[in-house]
């Protein structure tokens, strides 16, 4: 066989998967809110670029907008977006604040999908959470869900566009709980469920720490990734994880999050999902602006390498 008609027929599945994401070009808005916490956590502006390289490496019909700091003054940022993903932190500190709701609420109106990513899903009860409840389907609610850290194993995954080409995986990780979702959990599907430890049901009484309405669960499940369908088949999206910039590097887990937000723009995800790429520690460092702090040390580093690199030579 000549190596051009070879070569050609190597290139035919790539080519279709390109193809397959989308009829027409799809845009996807990443808004981050400022950087919190300490180096490699809640480092939302590294998260976005992760994301908006990831996707546009997926395909050239994804188009992929970003912007980092406060909610943007210019909403013509939003303008023709097919879906509008948040990684920020969360209650007082939220990047979306109820003077700009109303934009969101114009885009789901108009079918745009909506996502938000860890912190970004904790709202006030009396504030943000009914817009929560009909945007994506499910909130943190203080002093009735919990955001303690702990190792989640995804044992099992359901049948969905967004866990395509998912393996069952586990990881540490700041995955909150016990969230507040819509009643009899209308249209909402959970996507990632594990048990969690029992110790972290036993802390005292707290906006973050415990309650008795999650003590009462004692053994049971909880559902830290979801998606759900508005009245009008809107799509939304919520993942409690990613409190960890280096966790991005988890081809699972990165998998899931990529299929979720070509999902919430409209998009086809093939039956393998989308692809993924090896990730180095060294990626992420580079696409990451935060700056080393007290808290970051070798000790820290050589873990997060070592998880890095052993999740790599296991894919």
């Amino acid at each position: 066989m000549h190596k051009h008609v070879r070569l050609f027929l190597l290139l035919i599945p790539l080519l279709g998967l390109f193809h397959s994401v989308a009829a027409k070009p799809i845009n996807i808005v990443l808004v981050g809110g400022p950087d919190s916490h300490y180096y490699g956590a809640h480092d939302f502006e590294g998260g976005v670029n992760f994301l908006a390289q990831a996707l546009r490496n997926v395909s050239p019909d994804i188009k992929v907008k970003t912007t980092v700091g406060d909610w943007p003054e210019d909403s013509s940022v939003f303008n023709n977006a097919d879906a509008v993903i948040v990684y920020s932190d969360g209650l007082a500190k939220h990047v979306l604040k109820m003077e700009n709701k109303e934009i969101l609420d114009k885009l789901h109106a108009k079918g745009v999908g909506i996502g938000f990513i860890h912190y970004a899903c904790s709202v006030e009860k009396d504030g943000l959470g009914p817009d929560f409840l009909e945007w994506i389907g499910g909130y943190y609610e203080p002093f009735w869900s919990v955001n303690p850290k702990w190792v989640a194993g995804f044992d099992t995954l359901p049948r969905h566009p967004v866990t395509r080409g998912v393996q069952p995986f586990t990881i540490y990780d700041e995955w909150y709980y016990h969230m507040r979702f819509r009643d009899d959990m209308k249209d909402v599907t959970p996507v990632l469920t594990a048990g969690p430890p029992e110790k972290t049901r036993q802390k005292k009484d707290g906006a973050h720490s415990g309650n008795p309405h999650v003590r009462a669960r004692s053994g049971m499940p909880e559902h830290v990734a979801w998606v759900a369908l508005g009245d009008n088949k809107q799509r939304g999206f919520g993942i409690t994880g990613m409190h960890y910039y280096w966790n991005f590097a988890h081809p699972d887990l990165q998998k899931l999050l990529l299929n979720a937000c070509v999902w919430l723009a409209g998009g086809k995800i093939p039956g393998e999902g989308l692809p993924v790429h090896k990730v180095t520690f060294e990626d992420l460092v580079k696409l990451n602006p935060g700056k080393p702090d007290d808290r970051w040390n070798k000790e820290v580093k050589d873990l997060w390498e070592a998880r890095i690199d052993e999740w790599n030579l296991a894919n």
